[in-house]
């Protein structure tokens, strides 16, 4: 089973429509990128119950790094998507939240 992808309503959102877009941007960071394409392959194969611990510590590894704007506004929408398709929805919400907000920090294209 896969998981839906729900839009955030964002230009950069919409241009990067798939984790393999991302993946791109991170091949050069070695295993905090490694661990990225194995979280999104598990989403991929719908196995989203154990691929949400992973892209929290995703997203608290790339901030540590200071990643750019966009990229932590893409794992914060995908980390939304799953928590959305567990149910839990006020997580999500918040998620989505962080998404807009880093985009809003993000440099104008």
């Amino acid at each position: 089973a896969s998981t839906s992808v729900l839009a955030v309503d964002s230009t950069y959102a919409a241009q990067q429509t798939s984790p393999s877009d991302l993946n791109r941007e991170l091949a050069a960071q070695g295993d905090a990128g490694m661990d990225l394409r194995q979280t999104f392959d598990m989403i991929n194969e719908g196995d989203i119950l154990n691929a949400l611990p992973r892209l929290t510590a995703s997203i608290a590894d790339f901030a540590a790094r200071d990643a750019a704007p966009e990229q932590m506004a893409v794992l914060y929408k995908y980390r939304g998507d799953v928590r959305a398709n567990l149910g839990k929805l006020n997580d999500a919400r918040s998620d989505y939240g962080a998404a807009l907000r880093e985009l809003e920090n993000a440099e104008p294209v």
